[in-house]
């Protein structure tokens, strides 16, 4: 009997033992992860804190900008280009979760298509990424933005059509 009971208390210190050690690793992994984040979105915060002011601007002021504050922003899109790169290489390898790779994607597909310096920026083909996955999904991005904005203005134009006119 004294057997029978030093067998189940080991098995049982095991079990806990085991159990343990999957908390810890669950906890390791998350704090990785967390800890990867942060040094990503600090990176994005540095990058766009140096970005000059006409960066966030309409297309018309970008346009008119001063060459000096063009020189900075293709400096700071360089590097912004590079940690979009490596986001969306880390995310085809499943580092990076769904739910967060979701948040970046949007604003990688705003600067890619919305923000007339990261456009002009990205038509020369020297400044292109050099990892031609990422340059092939920056094609779908821009794909999916002109169709959505083709579907958009369909649909605003049949909606005028819908409207009666007043008499």
């Amino acid at each position: 009997m004294f057997e029978f009971c030093t067998l189940l208390v080991n098995i049982c210190v095991m079990l806990a033992a085991i159990a343990g050690l999957g908390i810890t690793l669950y906890n390791f992994t998350r704090q990785q992860k967390l800890t990867f984040f942060e040094r990503y979105t600090a990176r994005y915060q540095h990058i766009m804190e140096k970005m000059p002011e006409v960066f966030f601007q309409d297309t018309k002021s970008q346009l008119e900008a001063k060459p000096e504050d063009i020189e900075k922003c293709n400096h700071c899109i360089r590097l912004y280009v590079d940690l979009c790169c490596e986001e969306y290489f880390l995310y085809t390898k499943h580092y990076i979760d769904e739910d967060v790779w979701n948040e970046w994607e949007e604003g990688i597909s705003w600067a890619f298509t919305q923000n007339g310096m990261v456009k002009k920026y990205w038509e020369n083909e020297n400044n292109r990424s050099g990892y031609s996955n990422f340059d092939d999904y920056i094609k779908v991005l821009k794909k999916e933005a002109e169709f959505r904005e083709t579907k958009e203005n369909k649909q605003l134009k049949e909606s005028k059509r819908k409207v009666p006119m007043k008499k």
